[in-house]
């Protein structure tokens, strides 16, 4: 039995639903569970997101985004165990914006949260060669890891680094595609 927590980088996942399966609407109260093993116990989920770019006089356009935004934000708010961390969207050029802040919140909990000892499992769904780090911390501790990935879309070392994998594959999508 574990004591697990669930650790997504929104952005991570949703290009990938939005790249290799047609994009759907992905059902955040089912997914912790989807993710687990049998006898890990879900302690939380931490979503890692960026609210969309604001400008000094947010246009209408914007406007219409970041209320979207903080509509969903607050469903997931409302799930149980569920937390909301906030990095910041960043303009890199007229249609390119980026994400700040992410791999380092991540991180920064799974340590956290590993060192408090409220936890012995950390699942993460992410790719990201940034979260290596981290990654290495936890397993300093003992803590079992896992991670959740699309084969297309994953750093090579920190696939190798992580204990146990589970792949986003079509029989994960159909469990959490929201109906």
């Amino acid at each position: 039995m574990h004591s697990a927590a669930v650790f997504i980088d929104a952005g991570y996942l949703e290009k990938i639903i939005s790249r290799r399966y047609s994009g759907f609407r992905i059902d955040y109260s089912k997914l912790p569970y989807a993710v687990k093993d049998d006898g890990d116990e879900i302690l939380r989920t931490y979503y890692y997101n960026c609210p969309p770019y604001q400008s000094s006089k947010p246009t209408p356009e914007e406007r219409k985004r970041k209320s979207g935004y903080d509509r969903f934000r607050q469903v997931l708010l409302r799930l149980p165990r569920y937390e909301v961390r906030e990095g910041k969207t960043v303009k890199r050029s007229e249609t390119e914006f980026g994400q700040k802040g992410i791999d380092t919140l991540i991180c920064v909990d799974m340590v956290k949260l590993v060192y408090s000892g409220r936890i012995d499992k950390v699942i993460l769904i992410a790719g990201d060669h940034d979260l290596i780090p981290g990654i290495e911390a936890v397993k300093d501790a003992m803590v079992i890891t896992k991670l959740i990935f699309h084969k297309e879309s994953v750093s090579d070392q920190l696939y190798e680094m992580c204990d146990d994998r589970m792949m986003i594959d079509d029989e994960l999508v159909s469990i959490i595609r929201r109906e």
